[in-house]
């Protein structure tokens, strides 16, 4: 079918690059890319709280998937500094969440690149 529209393939393509020329942080711009068949990431973030605005993420961890297959061995795990402590009332049932488990973490805007 995308062969049958020339022109809409060309506008697509105009409109995906107008995007892209106008996104906030070009190092992000990879995120657009066509993905390699078959494969996947699932990502997983912690965060203080659900407020977008005022909370931070204190934790970022991700895990490749070819096919059916979890690549443990392409996995990353992050700890990230927060600005503030986790809210207990969102953390979820068992202890609270202790500062020294983010302490050690990286900078947010480090852990970001």
């Amino acid at each position: 079918m995308s062969g049958d529209y020339p022109l809409a393939n060309w506008l697509r393509a105009l409109k995906r690059e107008w995007l892209l020329y106008h996104l906030g942080d070009q190092r992000f711009r990879v995120v657009w890319d066509t993905p390699p068949k078959d494969e996947w990431v699932a990502l997983d973030c912690e965060t203080t709280g659900l407020n977008t605005k005022t909370d931070d993420i204190i934790a970022i961890g991700a895990v490749r998937i070819r096919g059916n297959r979890l690549m443990t061995s392409e996995r990353l795990e992050l700890l990230v500094r927060p600005d503030k402590q986790p809210n207990p009332a969102q953390h979820g049932p068992g202890p609270p969440f202790p500062e020294k488990n983010t302490r050690p973490g990286l900078p947010g805007e480090e852990a970001l690149e």
